[in-house]
C-alpha cells in the first residue's frame, strides 16, 4: 500500500485498519498538533487527571476542551453559577449548556462545562429552584 501522506509504498502491517496514511504519519501529526497546542492539552490533561481521581467516567469529557485563563479573578462569575433556560441548564460565567456528568452520593448533581473546563456542582434539593431565565 502506499501512504496517502508521504507517498511511500508500506507493509499492510504499517497502517491502522480502514486508514490510508501510515502510521508513522499519524503518529508524526499527532506530536506536531501536541507541541502545536500545548495549552489545549495541558487544560485536558488537567481535567482527565482530576476526575480520575473523583472516579468520573472518562467518556463523559469533552473532546476540545479549551480553559480560559481570567486574569481578574474579582471580576470574574462564581463558578458555581448555572441557571435553566428552556429544558437547558447553562453555565452561569459562559452562558453555555452545561453537560450532564452524574449524582455523587443522592446528594449532589454533577455538571460539566466543556468550554471553562470545569465542575459544576448543585445540591439535589436545590435543583427544583434552578433561576429560569
Amino acid at each position: 500500500m502506499v501512504c496517502r501522506k508521504c507517498q511511500i509504498e508500506r507493509r499492510p502491517d504499517e497502517f491502522y485498519p480502514t486508514h490510508k496514511t501510515c502510521k508513522e504519519c499519524i503518529k508524526a501529526y499527532a506530536r506536531k498538533w501536541n507541541t502545536d497546542n500545548k495549552e489545549h492539552c495541558r487544560a485536558y490533561q488537567r481535567a482527565y487527571q482530576r476526575n480520575r481521581r473523583r472516579g468520573i467516567d472518562q467518556t463523559l469529557l469533552p473532546s476540545k476542551a479549551t480553559k480560559k485563563e481570567s486574569d481578574d479573578v474579582k471580576s470574574a462569575a462564581p463558578p458555581q453559577s448555572f441557571y435553566l433556560h428552556g429544558d437547558v441548564i447553562y453555565h452561569g460565567r459562559c452562558e453555555r449548556p452545561l453537560i450532564f456528568a452524574g449524582v455523587i452520593r443522592h446528594e449532589e448533581i454533577h455538571f460539566w462545562c466543556s468550554h471553562c473546563v470545569e465542575d459544576v456542582y448543585c445540591p439535589v434539593l436545590a435543583f427544583e429552584r434552578l433561576v429560569v431565565k
